[in-house]
């Protein structure tokens, strides 16, 4: 059985929060990939030291494999031959492939076995959100794409890794101190990505 999980940070939309999700075995190894949101987390590393805070004795293993721009099918690098993260990928974004990266960096699914992934908690659409409504229904099939993806896959050598939805949080209005956007564009469309985020997730369960 997939376990999945939608979480809701600081969502722009009137969507539940995902149910609590089960504690971390004993040494289990938690991936972060996707965006800005969570590659900013190397800098500012409250969550992972929050997991390790409320479960010392696990033993747990997090990496953070997040880059900005990523998206679910998306994750150019200029040390390898691919920028796509699975098979079909490029069939969503057609308008990237003019990527001739060289080399041999490991690509995402190499780097997830490396790591021996047992949780993936993935951040996504924040990016995609910038294509607004006329995008959605793309995002929602790369998204639904990468789920299929990685579910198929056994990053640990023993079965399928659970998978944590991470939706894009919302742009703050610091219009009245300082001279900058508003973000009412932006969350606009951000709400329609979380919702989206959400909706694939609830179509896989």
């Amino acid at each position: 059985m997939h376990r999945m999980f939608c979480c809701a940070l600081a969502l722009v939309c009137s969507v539940n929060a995902a149910p609590l999700l089960e504690a971390p075995a004993s040494g289990e190894s938690i991936v972060l990939i996707g965006n800005g949101l969570g590659e900013r987390m190397l800098d500012h590393p409250y969550f992972e030291s929050d997991l390790h805070l409320r479960f010392p004795a696990k033993n747990l293993v997090i990496r953070n494999l997040c880059r900005p721009g990523d998206t679910p099918g998306f994750r150019p690098h200029p040390s390898r031959k691919s920028q796509w993260a699975f098979p079909g990928a490029e069939n969503f974004r057609p308008q990237n492939k003019i990527h001739a990266g060289q080399g041999t960096h490991p690509t995402p699914d190499q780097w997830l076995t490396t790591l021996k992934a047992d949780t993936i908690v993935a951040f996504f659409g924040y990016n995609e959100s910038f294509d607004g409504k006329a995008g959605l229904e793309n995002f929602k099939g790369e998204l639904d794409a990468f789920i299929t993806h990685t579910f198929a896959q056994k990053y640990n050598g023993k079965g399928a890794p659970k998978l944590v939805l991470v939706s894009p949080i919302t742009f703050e209005d610091l219009s009245a101190q300082r001279d900058l956007p508003d973000g009412k564009a932006a969350n606009a469309n951000l709400a329609l990505y979380s919702k989206a985020i959400q909706e694939v997730a609830a179509s896989r369960k």
